[in-house]
């Protein structure tokens, strides 16, 4: 019974722990080392803005514990690394107007057919499809429909909901699908879903090649804009789940800016995001980096934030 006893306390403490697990960013350049002193050996570079969990909140001998998103752990001067906020839970009366947003999204919920629009754009114009290279999935993210418009409701959503909902593995066009694996999502996707958490990323996915969905324009106002949203004050931007607005909402909604939400953007200020469910296949290799999942809220049609205790619309944020 009293070995019974010890482990069980071993098991809560570290439960514990991991619940008050904290995050750090590199503020300036700095080596990752084997042990808390300039003498011990370097492990690797560690550049500004990299995101880091804090291992132990204690220094030692001024030098922080800590592990990168690859899982390479070490030391880190503590004058060059910035400690972000314990994990805080958002509190959920403020989800939803019922205050009990759903845990689990369901398969009977509505799931209106995708308008289909051609966008004009600073790089020409853009059908529904995209340059085509996997039609089945532009066609949800060039979708330029509201819930409102086609006659339904938002779901209010826990976070978890949508960061725990299961797909299959498979290949990155959906074309290449089989009918299984299109069966296991094709009963959520397409639900307007509307959910809460803090962003921890902005990503417009402008310059370079561009992306096929966009058929590669790369101007600013003619692409995506990937934001990460997570769970609790703090949490790393591999812990997210991805929300994304498009070129055929922008022009509709000029506020949607990294200006507008910086406020918002690495802080204890919630946003609550409605929008399509959709799955994007093409991103496997950014699972446990840049997000959680492959289930995105994508296309926004909404963004909201948190002032004066109550819920904000962007668009009408001065």
């Amino acid at each position: 019974m009293k070995r019974f006893l010890v482990i069980a306390l071993v098991l809560l403490s570290t439960a514990f722990a991991f619940a008050q697990t904290q995050n750090a960013a590199v503020k300036h350049n700095t080596y990752l080392r084997q042990g808390p002193s300039v003498d011990d050996k370097k492990v690797l570079l560690l550049k500004t803005g990299d995101e880091l969990e804090l291992i132990d909140p204690v220094p030692t001998d001024n030098y922080y514990h800590v592990r990168t998103l690859d899982g390479e752990e070490g030391f880190a001067y503590v004058k060059n690394v910035t400690v972000k906020p314990a994990p805080e839970k958002l509190r959920t009366d403020l989800a939803a107007p019922s205050g009990t947003p759903a845990e689990n999204i369901s398969d009977a919920w509505e799931k209106p057919t995708p308008k289909q629009v051609t966008f004009h754009g600073q790089g020409g114009e853009c059908p529904w499809n995209g340059d085509d290279s996997d039609p089945d999935t532009f066609v949800r993210k060039n979708r330029p429909d509201t819930a409102e418009a086609d006659g339904v409701n938002y779901h209010d959503v826990k976070w978890t909901a949508i960061a725990q909902l299961k797909y299959p593995v498979a290949k990155p066009l959906r074309k290449n699908w089989t009918a299984e694996q299109i069966a296991e999502i094709e009963p959520f996707e397409g639900i307007p879903v509307r959910t809460i958490g803090y962003l921890v990323a902005f990503k417009p996915q402008s310059g370079g090649s561009g992306e096929g969905t966009n058929c590669h324009f790369n101007a600013s106002s003619d692409t995506d804009t990937h934001m990460a949203l997570v769970d609790g004050v703090g949490e790393a931007e591999k812990t997210s789940v991805v929300v994304e607005f498009t070129p055929r909402f922008l022009k509709a909604h000029p506020n949607w800016k990294k200006s507008a939400l910086s406020p918002s953007l690495n802080s204890d200020n919630p946003v609550r995001i409605s929008g399509w469910l959709m799955l994007d296949p093409d991103h496997r290799n950014h699972l446990n980096r840049f997000r959680s999942t492959l289930w995105e809220i994508h296309p926004i049609t909404r963004i909201e934030v948190w002032k004066d205790n109550a819920w904000v619309d962007l668009d009408k944020l001065k």
